[in-house]
């Protein structure tokens, strides 16, 4: 670790409040600074602008700004510090507060609570105080870094080169609230009438002191300043800032010109100021300030220079009418698609060319002669004039072989010069057994076999009596 060393300049007035007839000339600020808290009792606390080594147990910085006019403000802040002092003592302190920077911090606070108990306890024992109250900041300096707590709005600054002059503490006070609203800027809060007000303290019965923390690391050349507000009050910061550039080199110098500062600026309250600099310790690295590039331009080497890793890139979101959202479906959609392709092709080749019914086909059974066997021939009616030709060529193939299997005995019934319809192929049905000559007409005889037995006689008959 870098061994820190340090000096400080110290310095309360009651400034604009100035009344020789009231106590400390009306004076309601303290202070105490202890620059080596592991020093014996009864060691100086600290000189001006001395330059000296941070020891083990730190150093400790405290501002308190007491309020109650008439009512005991300056006792109420006087109360505070001492028991500061008292809890920061060598043989008080705990070690475990030391160990790191939240133990510090969680000290503070502690401390704080001791010290708003100690002014309500006095404020009770002696009704002449009551009402009166104090605000609360304290800076820990240990190691390369610094714990502060605070109630209330006094505050504590760090001044740090190139940026400058900038608050670390947040006030506790009803402008502030406003400005964390955003019902007014910062500027209008400066001249608010009610900037003095403020929303916690040491000493308000109506609730128990809470204080806030944070601990910052330090750097060489770094300045902490802790003020009470009679001294930002009056001067805004980026004003006190200027003036500890122009004159750090010593405390003692700036601490006096800002008391000119606020003078002249009219102060109206008391006015304390601790300044601290760290002279020696870890320098402080300023970053480089980043070139400001357009993010929509970029040189074609930067892009050829640029690796891409594919399971860093984050997913991007699909546009409108983007295809990623249909891969999932590709497949579905394909076999629908040959789906629909051999649908069509069966359409095509299996039923569009298929022959249509024939409205009705009529079995038509044509009576051989005696010497022929009866066979029935299913004989398909004729189409109509729409039906196609190839069904004609094939009803005219299809009664061409039954006239062959038939032979010359369907050719003793049928005329086969004449085209086979189902009106020359038709038997009346209620005359059954009677010949058909080969034209398809009635003979009148009948062809049952009675009948032609009695004609075989007859004609057996004739030819006998030719003989004789």
């Amino acid at each position: 670790m870098t061994q820190v060393k340090f000096r400080v300049a110290a310095y309360t007035d009651a400034a604009g409040r100035f009344n020789p007839e009231a106590p400390r000339n009306g004076n309601e600020d303290n202070m105490f600074v202890n620059a080596d808290l592991g020093a014996p009792e009864g060691s100086p606390f600290f000189e001006s602008d001395k330059e000296m080594v941070l020891t083990d147990y730190g150093c400790l910085l405290v501002v308190a700004d007491g309020m109650g006019g008439m009512n005991a403000g300056e006792v109420a802040s006087e109360i505070a510090v001492n028991v500061v002092k008292g809890a920061f003592a060598k043989e008080t302190i705990p070690h475990s507060a030391m160990e790191d920077s939240a133990g510090r911090e969680k000290y503070l606070k502690k401390v704080v609570v001791m010290a708003d108990e100690a002014v309500k306890s006095h404020a009770n024992a002696h009704p002449e105080c009551e009402g009166m109250g104090s605000t609360l900041v304290m800076a820990w300096l240990y190691g390369e870094e610094a714990s502060i707590a605070w109630l209330g709005d006094s505050r504590i600054y760090l001044f740090r080169e190139p940026e400058g002059l900038s608050q670390v503490s947040k006030d506790h006070s009803y402008v502030q609230e406003l400005v964390d609203q955003g019902k007014i800027t910062e500027e209008e809060a400066f001249t608010h009438p009610y900037n003095n007000v403020i929303t916690r303290s040491l000493g308000d019965m109506s609730k128990k002191a809470v204080a806030d923390s944070l601990t910052i690391k330090l750097f060489k050349g770094d300045i902490l300043l802790l003020n009470s507000d009679g001294l930002s009050g009056v001067l805004h910061d980026d004003e006190m800032g200027q003036i500890i550039r122009a004159n750090r080199e010593t405390m003692s110098a700036c601490r006096t010109e800002l008391w000119k500062a606020a003078e002249a600026a009219g102060w109206h309250d008391n006015v304390t100021a601790v300044l601290c600099e760290i002279t020696e310790g870890e320098e402080y690295v300023v970053e480089p300030a980043r070139p400001t590039e357009d993010p929509e331009v970029k040189k074609e080497s930067d892009l050829d220079k640029t690796k891409i890793n594919p399971e860093a890139v984050p997913p991007i979101a699909h546009k409108v009418g983007s295809l990623r959202p249909w891969i999932k479906w590709l497949p579905f959609l394909i076999a629908l698609a040959v789906i629909v392709i051999i649908g069509c092709f069966y359409w095509r080749f299996n039923i569009q060319e298929r022959p249509s019914v024939p409205d009705e086909v009529v079995d038509t059974t044509i009576v051989p002669s005696d010497s022929t066997p009866q066979v029935s021939v299913p004989v398909p009616e004729v189409r109509e004039n729409n039906a196609p030709a190839k069904q004609k060529k094939q009803d005219e193939k299809k009664s061409s072989d039954w006239k062959k299997i038939l032979g010359n005995s369907v050719e003793s019934a049928v005329d086969t010069s004449s085209k086979v319809t189902p009106d020359t192929l038709k038997l009346d049905k209620a005359r059954p057994g009677i010949e058909i000559d080969k034209k398809g007409t009635d003979t009148g005889q009948s062809n049952t076999p009675a009948a032609s037995e009695k004609a075989e006689k007859e004609g057996e008959a004739k030819e006998n009596q030719g003989v004789e």
